[in-house]
């Protein structure tokens, strides 16, 4: 954690004794990323002492002084000071704990019986931004077909604060609050972290959504009835299903009237003749694709009017044993034919039924049945066949 000092001094400061001069230079010391703090210290004496001794300590708070580092020899040449620079490793000095700390720093200098010193106080801050939030759109856990973005961040500290923001792991090239631009498809990740002004880094905060700009795809009903279906049945129960990187609700309408569900199954009472379902899906983010629809037909009436026409004419006598006869019925649905010759099943479902009669009285029947399976009551036609001469 990178520490920030100032001092109390804002020029450089002196204490002589007898000519002996030291003091710190600059307007503050300078901290560096790594938890040190840099400062210079300038020492002058015009008598050009020998063997003159330099010693530097701190105290943090109400701590005992401690050596900053060895004692060190001072050049003096009497025309110009002695300028040395000094790194103070202030973060290990408050054992590397977060918080906000008083110190001194005390600088000496001795040259046989003369010496002089002169001491300087400021405050350590440790103490990264609280308090780190994002606000702004979209929310976090959102799946949205938008791709612009804009969020704000914000923290509490007691000096300035810049923001550090991240698209996707990118660092921007931003340090303002407010960070916005075009996410791409997918999942997306902003990431923040603050900075104060004494360097302090708090954690970085992070908001995930989602672009979704792909309708869904391979929509499908399955269920019954079957797509073209026709059948005496009422219910049905259908399945939808789509392909999409989010979930999905379906929107169903039942002969064109909205049902109140957007669950992936459908089911309900169909009505007498065609009906269609139409399902169409949309995903999280409100991409809908195109509907589909699956259609069959209730009927649950009989044939009617059924006749037969053709001949022998009902009630005939003929000594011609040919028969040939149609019929023919009413219904919505195309319908099979099913005859029988003197009780006997005949192999067709066709309008038509033609053979050769026997001897003697003679009976076709026939009965029509629909595409649903419903069944009318069959019809007759009885004629005599007589081959044989009077006698």
């Amino acid at each position: 954690m990178p520490p920030h000092v100032t001092t109390n001094d804002t020029k450089v400061a002196t204490n002589c004794w007898f000519d002996v001069t030291v003091g710190f230079a600059g307007d503050k010391a300078e901290q560096t990323a790594d938890g040190k703090v840099a400062f210079s210290l300038v020492f002058f004496d015009p008598a050009q002492s020998a063997g003159a001794t330099g010693e530097i300590s701190y105290k943090i708070g109400s701590g005992e002084w401690t050596p900053l580092c060895a004692a060190f020899p001072v050049p003096f040449n009497g025309v110009e000071p002695f300028v040395t620079n000094v790194t103070w490793d202030a973060w290990s000095a408050v054992g590397e704990t977060s918080g906000t700390y008083e110190y001194q720093l005390r600088a000496r200098v001795s040259a046989g019986s003369r010496s002089a010193e002169k001491t300087v106080s400021g405050s350590l801050d440790f103490v990264p931004p609280t308090e780190l939030a994002i606000t702004g759109a979209p929310a976090a856990g959102t799946v949205t077909s938008e791709t612009a973005f804009e969020y704000t961040a914000s923290a509490v500290d007691t000096s300035a604060v810049s923001y550090h923001w991240t698209l996707n792991g990118v660092e921007a090239d931003t340090s303002m609050p407010t960070f916005g631009g075009t996410a791409a498809e997918g999942t997306n990740t902003v990431s923040v972290y603050a900075v104060d002004a004494m360097g302090n880094r708090c954690s970085p905060v992070s908001c995930t959504w989602v672009v979704d700009t792909l309708d869904p795809e391979n929509l499908a009903i399955s269920g019954s009835p079957a797509a073209g279906a026709v059948t005496t049945e009422t219910s049905f129960e259908f399945t939808a299903s789509a392909d999409d990187a989010t979930r999905l609700s379906y929107h169903w309408t039942f002969n064109g009237a909205e049902a109140n569900t957007t669950m992936p199954t459908f089911s309900g009472t169909a009505i007498e003749g065609t009906n269609t379902v139409s399902v169409y899906a949309v995903d999280e983010a409100g991409n809908a694709c195109d509907a589909v629809e699956r259609i069959w037909i209730v009927d649950m009436t009989i044939p009617t009017n059924l006749a037969i026409s053709g001949t022998p004419a009902a009630g005939a006598v003929t000594k011609d044993t040919l028969f040939e006869f149609t019929a023919s019925a009413d219904d919505a649905t195309r319908l099979s034919y099913h005859w029988t010759l003197n009780g006997a099943e005949a192999n067709t479902t066709m309008p038509t039924f033609a053979g050769t009669a026997i001897e003697g009285t003679n009976t076709v029947s026939v009965y029509a049945v629909d595409e649903a399976g419903n069944a009318c009551d069959a019809v007759e036609r009885i004629w005599v066949v007589d081959v044989t001469v009077p006698t």
